[in-house]
């Protein structure tokens, strides 16, 4: 967990820096946190075989929009961790954390010319999935990379002309190659997750 959050700070200093070598129309950055629920269909049809906590989630974005265009490009990272507890056909009890980190490219549109604003945005991303489970005293982590998609509204409050608060509800849709395939019987990875972030943007330009 400490090098994901390493990671996703040194990601953050990074989209600023990036920043200063770019011209559009509008720049801005932010940063987010929030909960949700994660892996909502196995999480039902495991029935009491497995029971997913509540989603906890941190994030930090850079969206850049070119000048005249409908849509801005936004780049984000998105952190999720999720408590668990599984049985097995023994009935022992197991406890883990599935924990993933999400880059995504995105087109968002957002509203500005108001002090209250709407928007969206969608777009694809890339998702490394650490699926550790504890049995006694021992751990065992899987480590899994896959696609995502997601797409998410934004009710946007604009505080001054540089800063603004927002909300953000998304649909992350994990490792949709392989949901489909009839032999896919591992634990997390592919699945439906429902998030909400608050978050609180920056203008830089």
């Amino acid at each position: 967990m400490k090098r994901k959050f390493s990671y996703l700070a040194a990601s953050i200093i990074g989209l600023l820096l990036a920043s200063s070598s770019l011209t559009a129309q509008s720049l801005s950055t932010g940063i987010e946190m929030g909960a949700g629920a994660s892996y909502i269909i196995e999480d039902h049809e495991s029935g009491n075989q497995i029971d997913y906590g509540t989603s906890m989630t941190a994030g930090a974005n850079f969206k850049f929009t070119p000048n005249e265009s409908y849509f801005g490009i936004r780049v984000n990272l998105l952190y999720v961790s999720t408590l668990f507890t599984s049985k097995t056909l023994i009935g022992q009890t197991n406890y883990g954390e599935v924990s993933t980190l999400t880059t995504s490219l995105l087109l968002e549109h957002l509203n500005q010319d108001k002090k209250l604003n709407l928007g969206y945005n969608f777009g694809m991303g890339y998702t490394r999935e650490d699926y550790n489970t504890m049995k006694g005293i021992y751990s065992n982590l899987s480590i899994r990379n896959y696609m995502s998609l997601s797409v998410s509204g934004i009710l946007s409050y604009q505080v001054s002309n540089k800063s603004s608060i927002y909300l953000t509800p998304t649909l992350l849709w994990t490792d949709p190659v392989n949901t489909f395939r009839p032999d896919n019987w591992y634990s997390g990875r592919e699945d439906i997750n429902v998030l909400v972030q608050l978050g609180y943007t920056y203008h830089l330009k």
